[in-house]
């Protein structure tokens, strides 16, 4: 214990304090403190001031996506309380949804008496209120290394480039890709552009064909005579258009090759087929007049048909 005795103080919150303190040499028991107990926290109030879902049925409503996967989740609006239950089976066509994006729809029955969100609608966005989001759209445009995608989910069209995309596929119009929205790295730092970029569904990247063995070019070589190096097969009438041959594996030959691309000529279709480095990322080596090749049509970027998926035999 001590004896103390109590003087006004200057210092800290507490106008007073100890002086003159001195041990009584008496042991005194310090009486245990009881611990406060932790606030209570409030179970949570349904807002009882909105209706239920139930008194919109048929009717439109707006709101905001509360969650989504998987192709399906729940919606809220400020008209009812509660949420909304939403999925794509009843909603075709319906974009990727992301939480907080905004909607419009109608108050549907289900065939089981659950209520369900039909019609559904994304209300489009100003491009600067999604830089940083994730959004599905359809190629607009393209050409070459750039082009526009739309979307659902902003108005206008949005700047799409292959510069900060190193895509192995080249976006086609009407592809549906995947993106998130940046401001432009132009050099006015002026609006926004799409990165990220993911083809889907059948434009997906394709893994690159492996290089032919020793045995598999053997097998080629005796099933189709070899032509006489420097010999181009010229075009006649009758031969096949390549872009109806979009999708066939052929046999032919380089008429020419200069830096990153070139042509091919085949006794399959008339004329010759653009061949580039850019769509043939897996060719290890330069191609030079008169080697013999196998290849793939495609239907390129500009709606002519190129050769892809290029071996050297």
């Amino acid at each position: 214990g001590v004896d103390f005795e109590v003087a006004t103080s200057e210092r800290g919150k507490n106008p007073f304090q100890a002086v003159n303190v001195s041990k009584t040499g008496e042991m005194v028991p310090l009486e245990p403190q009881p611990r406060p107990e932790p606030p209570r926290r409030a179970a949570p109030v349904p807002d009882m001031s909105l209706p239920e879902a139930e008194a919109f049925l048929g009717m439109m409503c707006s709101g905001t996506v509360k969650s989504f996967r998987d192709g399906w989740g729940f919606v809220n609006s400020e008209s009812f309380a509660g949420d909304l239950f939403v999925h794509l089976g009843s909603n075709p066509g319906l974009p990727k949804l992301q939480p907080g994006d905004p909607l419009e729809f109608e108050v549907t029955e289900s065939s089981k008496g659950k209520l369900h969100a039909t019609s559904v609608k994304v209300v489009p966005l100003e491009q600067e209120e999604l830089v940083g989001s994730l959004c599905t759209g359809t190629i607009r445009k393209f050409s070459g290394e750039w082009g526009f995608v739309t979307s659902p989910k902003f108005h206008g069209d949005l700047f799409l480039g292959l510069r900060k995309n190193p895509l192995r596929v080249a976006p086609r119009q009407g592809d549906e890709v995947e993106f998130v929205i940046e401001n432009s790295s132009s050099k006015n730092g002026k609006g926004f552009e799409a990165v990220n970029v993911v083809l889907l569904g059948s434009q997906a990247p394709l893994p690159a064909p492996r290089p032919p063995s020793r045995l598999d070019q053997e097998r080629v070589r005796s099933r189709s005579p070899r032509r006489k190096a420097g010999s181009v097969a010229s075009g006649r009438a009758g031969r096949g258009d390549p872009l109806k041959m979009v999708g066939s594996v052929l046999r032919g030959q380089v008429r020419s090759f200069r830096g990153d691309w070139g042509f091919v000529t085949s006794n399959s279709f008339a004329g010759d087929l653009f061949i580039g480095t850019r769509s043939n990322p897996h060719l290890t080596q330069q191609l030079k007049e008169g080697d013999a090749v196998s290849f793939t049509v495609a239907a390129g970027s500009n709606g002519k048909a190129e050769a892809i998926e290029v071996d050297i035999l």
